[in-house]
Order: C-alpha cells, then sequence, then structure tokens
C-alpha cells in the first residue's frame, strides 16, 4: 500500500530549535562550554532569586510575553548574569 503525500512537504524544514540544540550538543561534544537557552530550558537550576522575581511579576500581572530580539540590554545583562553564575564567558551572537 502507498501513500501519495501532497507536494508541498517538500518545503517542510526542521525545526530552528532543534537545529540550536544541535549546534550546542555539537560545540559541547567539541569540548566548548556551552549553556543552551535555545529551547528555553536552561540547563541548571533556576535560582532563587529568579524564582522570586517571576512570581512578583506575575503578581503584578506582567505576564505577556515579549519580543526577545527586541531587547539589546535584556540580552547583554542575561549574557553577563550567565557568565557570572556559572564561572564561564558568555558570548551571545545576537548581542
Amino acid at each position: 500500500m502507498s501513500i501519495a503525500l501532497a507536494q508541498r512537504l517538500a518545503n517542510v524544514t526542521g525545526s530552528a530549535t532543534m537545529k540550536v540544540a544541535a549546534e550546542a550538543d555539537r560545540l559541547k561534544r567539541a569540548g566548548i562550554q556551552v549553556v543552551d537557552f535555545g529551547a528555553g530550558e536552561p540547563d541548571f537550576p533556576t535560582p532563587t532569586h529568579v524564582k522570586d522575581a517571576a512570581k512578583a511579576a506575575i503578581d503584578a500581572n506582567f505576564s505577556r510575553y515579549t519580543n526577545a530580539m527586541a531587547s539589546r540590554s535584556s540580552g547583554r545583562r542575561c549574557a553577563r548574569s550567565t557568565s557570572a553564575t556559572t564561572a564561564s564567558t558568555c558570548r551571545c551572537r545576537k548581542w
């Protein structure tokens, strides 16, 4: 039994999130220290002060998504914080 598939399926590409995860895995295997935020899930426990800030933001009804690429200052702060808490150098390609 054969199944006919639509021609438009030839245009389907892989997940950008999975491509980022695969690149992070490749870099880790190459011995490069990587903190992978690609899937939106850091590979370390959430610090208490971050959990407290998130709870306060929810209580203040600050619960909408923002444009992640629009805030360079947020990206730089995240890079500095990550570098400090993981004792590594964080280089963000977008910032």
